[in-house]
């Protein structure tokens, strides 16, 4: 047992391009009657995620009409990178103003200890910490590219001023000014470098390199090489496909929506999880949301080893195998679990939710009386791994022992019910699918 319970700990969102034309900020208080023509994707097999619309600025005397595009990815090859494109297109000559911004309104159960815009460069940076974790932080950069004529670069500014930039304490922002070329397109970049303590001795260097790099290998590179890397993940061989011989689907809704989740579901799951290399603690299974979520509290269920783990056993071992090396990682703190609920020595309990330490609470990271199918899941999902991998030396060295613990747990956890002839479990519940963390 430990001293207290963690849950997932957020950064400022990073991804943000804020463009004000006319007085008039495009973010989401913009009017609706003003956006047209709005498309949005996301590819799977590029992981390059697209915005575009036209939008007329209500605030604007004589009407102006503007194409907007964003660009999003995060890199799948430097995976400390995040890359935002902006391209603007107005129909007229105007004045723009455009916002690099870190919003703080990301950072949950985060506190701030460190942000600003730095002299000189631009650039802005914030620090997190999780709460009630002083050694553990989290660094962010974020630097801006006009490769587009147009921008005052002597008017960068602290974004603060703005009425509709958002207050919270980890929020920063730098503001430029920009003169928008009537039906001369105006492109901005972003290029975001985030690291932890967790993951890198500095984080502060790690990421101020990775944005810095980013920005002199610059946007198309960047892209190529994150595509390169998503390709091989989401190569056919390694996906479900539901097609017919010349590549055309069935009109049959169901055949065609399970397509679909098989390529969904690789993509999601596969880049929730760390590269197999470059990384010492690949050791992060995924919480029931995703990286993206906070449901649960961003712990680990019992989903991730029963039902998202045999999802890419077979295509990707190597991936999967995070997700046992979590469970293997957490065994130490299964023992204690186990000692303190008064089992024997060598005996494991995992908690239904599990954080950073696998530690057991009464409420929300029950270890006894509640959802006892969890041991046997990850023992289940452990020998599978085993036989899917051919892993064998691994499954006696780091294995055994875990499943050993489970059922040294599992012996002493079964009453024999002379009434009824059979061996029974009492005070367990069936999974509990609406719980609130």
């Amino acid at each position: 047992m430990e001293s207290g319970e963690s849950s997932i700990a957020g950064i400022p969102h990073f991804t943000d391009l804020l463009l004000e034309v006319c007085g008039t900020p495009l973010n989401a208080t913009v009017d609706e009657n003003s956006i047209w023509d709005f498309q949005t994707s996301m590819s799977f097999k590029t992981g390059l995620a697209t915005w575009a619309f036209k939008w007329s600025p209500v605030g604007c005397t004589r009407e102006v009409d503007l194409d907007i595009r964003f660009e999003v990815f995060l890199s799948s090859d430097a995976r400390q990178v995040a890359v935002t494109k902006l391209s603007i297109t107005a129909s007229r000559d105007c004045n723009a103003i455009v916002t690099d911004l870190l919003d703080g309104r990301g950072a949950v159960r985060s506190t701030v200890t460190r942000k600003g815009l730095d002299a000189g460069a631009a650039t802005i940076y914030a620090e997190v910490k999780p709460y009630g974790m002083e050694d553990v932080v989290a660094f962010l950069v974020s630097r801006v590219d006009f490769t587009s004529p147009g921008v005052d670069h002597a008017s960068r500014r602290d974004a603060s001023a703005l009425t509709y930039i958002d207050s919270h304490g980890a929020t920063v922002g730098q503001t430029y000014d920009v003169r928008l070329t009537a039906l001369s397109e105006t492109t901005l970049f972003k290029y975001v470098g985030i690291a932890s303590s967790d993951h890198f001795p500095d984080p502060e260097a790690t990421a101020r390199d990775a944005s810095s790099s980013a920005a002199a290998i610059g946007w198309s590179k960047l892209l190529d090489a994150h595509i390169q890397v998503v390709r091989k993940v989401m190569h056919p061989d390694l996906l479900a496909d539901f097609a017919r011989p010349d590549g055309s689907l069935p009109s049959n809704d169901l055949i065609r929506s399970m397509h679909i989740i098989a390529k969904t579901s690789a993509f999601y799951l596969c880049h929730n999880l760390l590269p197999t290399n470059g990384f010492q603690q690949n050791y992060t299974s995924i919480s029931v949301g995703g990286l993206s979520s906070d449901s649960y509290a961003g712990k680990i269920f019992w989903d991730a080893d029963i039902f998202m783990a045999p999802g890419i056993m077979a295509s990707h071992p190597n991936l999967a195998k995070q997700i046992a090396q979590y469970r293997i990682s957490r065994a130490p703190q299964a023992g204690r679990n186990a000692e303190a609920l008064g089992y024997t020595a060598g005996s494991l309990i995992y908690p239904w939710t599990s954080s950073r330490l696998g530690e057991c609470f009464d409420d929300s990271a029950k270890c006894t009386g509640y959802q006892y199918h969890l041991n046997t899941d990850i023992a289940l999902s452990l020998v599978m791994l085993r036989n899917v991998s051919g892993d064998t030396k691994w499954f006696r060295d780091e294995t055994l022992p875990v499943i050993d613990g489970i059922a040294q747990m599992l012996e002493q956890l079964v009453e024999y019910n002379a009434l009824t002839g059979r061996w029974e479990v009492h005070g367990m519940t069936e999974p509990d699918e609406f719980y609130v963390c």
